[in-house]
């Protein structure tokens, strides 16, 4: 399973692996940038990546990390605030934000300092998805 960290909407691609074992749904941190290491964020660590681990990795696995990626042409259910969580309605496309982690969830949205108007299509949302 391989990872890619994706910076922006230009889609710059680097390859890290985990420094021990991930969890599904997890936030990230990087433990050495020269190394290309990430691992599990405690709560509340600064430098943590706005991403999730998409499966469960152990100790030197390749994972999927977005830091800030972009979900093109989706569009907004309601209202997002920034840092909330997002779900996605997949029969519709839309997207909503919610405060847990749901079963149609994938990822977290980490807004890039603004929020989200309902209806807005490629506003910046780092939706995983």
């Amino acid at each position: 399973m391989a990872i890619t960290i994706i910076k922006g909407p230009e889609g710059i691609r680097t390859v890290f692996s985990a420094y021990g074992t991930i969890t599904q749904l997890r936030g990230l941190q990087f433990i050495s940038g020269a190394s290309k290491l990430v691992g599990e964020a405690m709560s509340g660590y600064p430098g943590r990546a706005a991403g999730v681990a998409a499966e469960s990795v152990v100790s030197g696995d390749l994972i999927r990390v977005i830091t800030h990626g972009l979900a093109s042409g989706v569009i907004c259910a309601s209202g997002v605030i920034p840092g909330q969580a997002l779900q996605l309605v997949a029969a519709s496309g839309l997207i909503s934000g919610t405060g847990h982690i749901g079963p149609l969830l994938s990822g977290v949205g980490a807004m890039l300092g603004k929020a989200a108007m309902s209806g807005g299509r490629g506003s910046g949302i780092a939706a995983l998805i």
